[in-house]
């Protein structure tokens, strides 16, 4: 059997992190002190080289008093949200699970880029 590779969505967290950290008159430096990584490590975030684990980004989003998550919805395709959210709420809420077979999924892009970060919505 070939090993098939799926398509996995990347987030591009750069923009948002820097404007973020710009709104705030902090440095690279400050952030990185509190989260206990070098400034490179930071910068590296912020160019897109590399992406913050989910428990960055939660300490972030206190630090920075935003949700980066809904953020990043916000960014998404619509019709990708909407798809996530038609799971969502197909899931049943009791421990009763039926066997009802999940709507057809369409193909997800590959990547998605932020054209415009506004972090006053």
């Amino acid at each position: 059997m070939k090993n098939v590779k799926k398509p996995q969505i990347l987030i591009y967290w750069g923009d948002i992190l820097r404007k973020a950290r710009l709104s705030r008159n902090l440095t690279q430096k400050e952030i990185a002190d509190v989260l206990h990584i070098s400034r490179q490590t930071y910068s590296s975030f912020e160019t897109g080289r590399s992406h913050p684990t989910p428990e960055l980004i939660a300490i972030l989003s206190n630090i920075y008093d935003i949700n980066l998550f809904d953020l990043v919805l916000k960014y998404m395709p619509d019709e990708y949200v909407a798809e996530q959210h038609e799971f969502k709420y197909s899931i049943p809420s009791s421990p009763n699970i039926t066997t009802k077979k999940p709507s057809k999924i369409r193909r997800k892009p590959d990547i998605i880029f932020p054209d415009k970060i506004d972090l006053d919505e």
